[in-house]
């Protein structure tokens, strides 16, 4: 189903980026409302970009397409992880372990 095709496509693309322990760190568990994500056009690559994004703490204008579709929020100048995304990451994780 497409929850599990986008699961494995985000496991692979942070599992490339080297990202892998990082998603561990900000995976939390979490409903995710899978149809939402299709709707808001969040990608395996957005999550990547926001993992990164939260690792390195500059997001610049480029952040906001993040923040629109719910991955990122502001947070005093910064940028923090939002309950979406942790929940996908809770995920994310237990997919690249079987991987």
């Amino acid at each position: 189903d497409r929850a599990a095709i986008f699961l494995a496509q985000c496991a692979v693309l942070l599992r490339d980026e080297g990202l892998a322990g990082d998603a561990g760190l900000i995976a939390e568990r979490g409903p995710v409302t899978w149809s939402y994500l299709w709707r808001r056009g969040v990608s395996a690559g957005d999550v990547v970009r926001a993992v990164k994004l939260l690792r390195s703490g500059a997001g610049g204008r480029r952040a906001g397409d993040l923040e629109a579709k719910g991955l990122v929020k502001r947070v005093r100048g910064s940028y923090a992880s939002t309950s979406l995304l942790r929940a996908i990451l809770y995920h994310v994780v237990l997919v690249a372990s079987r991987l």
